[in-house]
């Protein structure tokens, strides 16, 4: 499983340096060492050159593409992070919009993490009912005036509790130049 996590890591870094964003690194290049299970990596929009990765554990970690270091200070620190199994923080999407001062997406963020529930019964199709492990969040953040450090509050956007562990997808994004700006979820199954 950490070989598959690894590989999917390094794909995703190859895979997000081919966006219109123009990062500062491309192929499978090691840009840092430090990291606790990442799960995700991207950039935000206006910024080619810090690395913003996910940690399963919950937090959101910055690689410094001039240094190839992680800042010492998290982007973001989600605490109620559950990462058991295949849950733990998943998805993160910056708003199209993050970069552009006065548009209502200015400085926003969303993130796709599983949390604690306390095992809510939930339908099990044709079972009578299953005890959720977690359930899934999405949820808007935004920059604080130091753009390397979001604000820790968050807006609950939805929220569903899961019927297991594993299958919880976890890709969040926007579509690139739609007009609409929808969020789109990828919730497993």
């Amino acid at each position: 499983m950490h070989l598959l996590r690894h590989a999917c890591f390094v794909a995703l870094i190859a895979a997000s340096t081919a966006q219109i964003t123009n990062a500062a690194i491309s192929g499978t290049t090691r840009v840092a060492t430090g990291l606790s299970s990442p799960t995700f990596a991207t950039f935000a929009p206006g910024d080619k050159n810090h690395l913003f990765v996910l940690e399963k554990g919950g937090a959101i970690k910055v690689v410094d593409l001039a240094t190839n270091s992680v800042l010492a200070t998290p982007f973001l620190n989600i605490s109620d992070t559950d990462a058991a199994v295949e849950g733990g923080l998943l998805g993160l999407a910056f708003h199209p919009d993050y970069a552009t001062v006065g548009s209502p997406g200015y400085g926003k963020f969303y993130v796709y993490v599983t949390v604690d529930n306390g095992g809510l019964p939930v339908p099990a199709g044709t079972a009578a009912t299953a005890i959720s492990p977690f359930s899934t969040h999405i949820r808007q953040y935004s920059v604080s005036a130091n753009p390397l450090v979001a604000n820790s509050a968050a807006t609950e956007i939805m929220s569903w509790p899961r019927p297991q562990a594993n299958h919880v997808g976890g890709w969040i994004g926007f579509k690139p130049n739609d007009a609409n700006q929808y969020l789109y979820i990828s919730s497993g199954d």
